[in-house]
């Protein structure tokens, strides 16, 4: 299901959620001009190597897993990459995705052992 919203710029989120769980692990939040497109590039990245949101093979076998892009804000104009890049620290700040440096400081770049920060909230959360 595609969200129309994502056509436009904006901020999306990438979650990690179990089904029959109500509980949501951030992992990554972004900002873009094309969402749509990005997060494409992102599923792909993905696809090529389940690591790129700290995940493992085990985890790409569970069915019962799922991966959810969703938009926090579109734009129907296009705002500079400023002004976005500025707005999308303050969601890093406040949903501390696990796959990226919590201050926003760094803007999207990605932890480098995300893997194991991924791997012990999959543990803890969905008891997995």
């Amino acid at each position: 299901m595609l969200d129309k919203r994502a056509i436009n710029s904006g901020i999306y989120h990438v979650e990690l959620l179990m089904r029959g769980k109500d509980e949501r692990l951030s992992l990554y939040i972004g900002e873009s001009a094309y969402m749509v497109k990005r997060c494409g590039e992102h599923l792909y990245n993905f696809l090529a190597d389940e690591s790129y949101f700290g995940l493992n093979k085990e985890n790409w076998a569970n069915e019962d897993l799922v991966l959810k892009f969703s938009v926090l804000k579109s734009l129907q104009s296009k705002e500079t990459s400023t002004q976005l890049d500025d707005e999308e620290k303050l969601y890093i700040q406040a949903y501390k995705p696990l796959t990226q440096y919590a201050d926003g400081k760094k803007g999207d770049n990605q932890l480098d052992d995300r893997v194991e920060i991924v791997q012990r909230a999959i543990t803890n959360i969905f008891g997995l």
